[in-house]
């Protein structure tokens, strides 16, 4: 007996390392985009089935799902308010699905990159679309557009429509427009000034209800942080606020109405998870829910009777549908994303810490079972860099975490999701300034708690992820010992210039065009002095200083990081014998879909944190991730 349990001993360090396989982390969720008709008596998702994606539908009078259509460009789904057209959204257009037995299914609108549409709730089946009227922009319209093909014009102008609201009974109210960069809210057809948002403030108007306009703004005067919240309009011009974050920390996320449009549920997730009852007599049956879903961030859609619930969960990969009931609280499953089993992962937390100059910052961890004070620590930089980490599953964090390390997703100034305040405190610093001090400290103040052994710190990330990690390797080589990088920029100031270049600028404009809403951002590239700076901070420009190892993975075909830069900084790092390795796939543009590709990728990261951290050595590789590796380097020194 004394032999068996000292066997039993011996073989829990081996145990401890038994490492998941790198493919157990590519979620492939085959179903999206799952939508309840406003009436209650349908569902219809989104399949991908091999290379095609299919339009499947469930009534909901016990008939079984079907295919409704069999491949379609959509990613998008939409009922008519009375619940008769599926609407089908793709980049260029939108097309009707009849799904209770009529005729007529077609193209019912063509879309420019800048058009926006919804579906019209004042009507049965009829949507507004507003846009230009060809690519020079110089007049925009809002339309009406009804299933069986009727157009009405409700506005022309010569200024940028950026936003409108319908009332009650279906004629144009509200109109907000781009005024000299700002955006103004004004009364239709009378024209009067409303509501002016300037510098980055947002106030997107929703619908009116009983004469007064919900929109959702983070231009209200009485929040220092101004946050995104709901607020609403009347008479007297003055701003009422019917929902906020009650932490003070996060941007409302998304709002659910009922059928006749009237926003319900207010939703949060930059932070903690948070539904919230914009009508109070939802607040008993939101408290069940978060019951029922503890941790989980939850979407729902109402309908006139249950309410379909969406639920993530940072441990899980894959998306559920919930059935809800709000009278009787019964939850019931009805579909998930998972061909399979989905294992629960490891759970991540809300983290924050204070910037040296005081801000408080936002961010997540996530953490093995072990003492923290033996794990190495991975720094993982997100992209954008105006995006930010959610409370939601991570497929790289929970990887990294798997093979044994802290994983810090940190939500620097300059992020989204956390008020316009934090998103503008960057002030244009995206050198090896005050944005990479964030993560920098962010970093050092873990390693001051506790968490992470000080001398096995790495830093990765994608795109501005990438960017942020060579900085860190250049500029901060006492606090990381390496850096991966994918699709990551050399030197952004010459980034910004090559995508306002390219056609790729105009999918990127937000409301105003991308050129000045980066002069907003304090991010001017006709600003020859601040350019300059960016550039004399760059890893290109410092590559000869660099002194840890780094990995470079890139796209030939990436329309948002140009290849150019990478050459550069890999052909500098080789005559100055630096330890850098470059793998660029050149069939691949800014994001990675190809499975032997991202198993390469998840390989390499693991070899650089095996060599420079002492983390598990990587899992034997197949014949044909090794053929990929090969056809793919550029430049490779310590990297097999």
């Amino acid at each position: 007996m004394r032999k068996l349990a000292l066997g039993l001993l011996l073989l829990l360090p081996l145990l401890a390392l038994a490492l998941p396989p790198r493919k157990a982390f590519f979620s492939h969720p085959e179903i999206s985009a799952v939508t309840l008709a406003p009436n209650g008596a349908s569902v219809a998702w989104l399949v991908e089935e091999g290379t095609r994606r299919a339009v499947w539908l469930q009534t909901l009078d016990g008939a079984p799902p079907r295919r409704a259509m069999a491949h379609t460009p959509a990613r998008e789904l939409a009922y008519t308010r009375d619940g008769r057209w599926l609407l089908l959204a793709a980049p260029t257009q939108v097309f009707a699905l009849a799904v209770a037995g009529q005729s007529g299914s077609g193209i019912v609108a063509q879309l420019d990159a800048r058009s926006q549409w919804r579906v019209d709730t004042t009507q049965a089946a009829a949507i507004i679309v507003s846009g230009p009227l060809d690519r020079r922009a110089q007049r925009w319209q809002i339309r009406r557009l009804t299933i069986n093909g009727a157009a009405t014009l409700l506005h022309e102008d010569s200024q940028r429509i950026s936003g409108f609201a319908l009332a009650e009974d279906g004629s144009l109210r509200w109109l907000q427009r781009v005024e000299n960069l700002e955006l103004v809210l004004r009364h239709h057809p009378s024209g009067r000034e409303r509501l002016r948002c300037g510098k980055l403030h947002r106030c997107t108007p929703m619908a009116e209800i009983k004469d007064k306009l919900w929109l959702r703004s983070n231009s209200y005067d009485g929040d220092p942080l101004a946050l995104a919240r709901l607020v609403r309009i009347g008479a007297d011009d003055q701003l009422e606020v019917m929902a906020r974050d009650p932490r003070a920390e996060a941007d409302l996320d998304f709002v659910a109405t009922d059928a006749a449009g009237l926003p319900r549920i207010a939703g949060y997730q930059s932070t903690v998870p948070l539904l919230q009852a914009i009508d109070l007599r939802d607040a008993a049956a939101l408290a069940d829910l978060h019951q029922a879903f503890p941790g989980s961030a939850l979407r729902p859609q109402l309908s006139d009777g249950r309410w379909l619930v969406e639920e993530r969960h940072a441990s899980r990969a894959f998306v559920r549908w919930h059935w809800f009931d709000p009278t009787t609280r019964r939850v019931e499953l009805f579909l998930t994303q998972s061909p399979g089993e989905d294992p629960k992962r490891l759970a991540k937390q809300p983290h924050t810490w204070v910037a040296s100059d005081g801000m408080r910052l936002h961010g997540f961890i996530t953490m093995p079972p072990g003492d923290p004070r033996t794990m190495p620590l991975v720094v993982l930089a997100h992209g954008g860099p105006w995006n930010h980490w959610q409370p939601t599953f991570n497929p790289l964090a929970q990887f990294v975490a798997s093979r044994g390390a802290i994983v810090f997703e940190p939500n620097h100034r300059g992020s989204t999701g956390h008020g316009h305040r934090y998103l503008t405190a960057a002030k244009g610093d995206y050198g090896n300034g005050r944005v990479q001090k964030d993560i920098d400290e962010g970093a050092r103040a873990l390693l001051a708690r506790g968490f992470g052994e000080p001398k096995r710190v790495a830093i990765v990330g994608a795109s501005f992820g990438g960017y942020a990690a060579l900085l860190g390797a250049t500029h901060a080589p006492d606090l990381y010992r390496a850096a991966i990088a994918f699709v990551p920029p050399v030197d952004f100031a010459s980034t910004l210039t090559w995508v306002l270049r390219n056609a790729e600028s105009v999918s990127l404009d937000s409301v105003v065009p991308m050129h000045d809403w980066l002069r907003m951002l304090d991010l001017d590239v006709e600003d020859a002095k601040h350019m300059a700076r960016l550039r004399s901070e760059s890893p290109l420009t410092h590559v000869d200083e660099l002194r840890r190892p780094v990995m470079i993975v890139a796209g030939g075909s990436d329309e948002r990081v140009g290849i150019a830069g990478i050459i550069e900084y890999a052909a500098r790092a080789q005559l100055a014998g630096k330890d850098v390795s470059v793998l660029i796939d050149h069939n691949a543009g800014h994001r990675q879909r190809n499975d032997t590709a991202r198993e390469a990728n998840f390989y390499l990261l693991e070899t650089m944190l095996h060599r420079h951290l002492g983390m598990p050595k990587p899992l034997p590789l197949d014949a044909t991730v090794k053929a990929y590796l090969n056809a793919n380097w550029v430049s490779r020194n310590a990297v097999p």
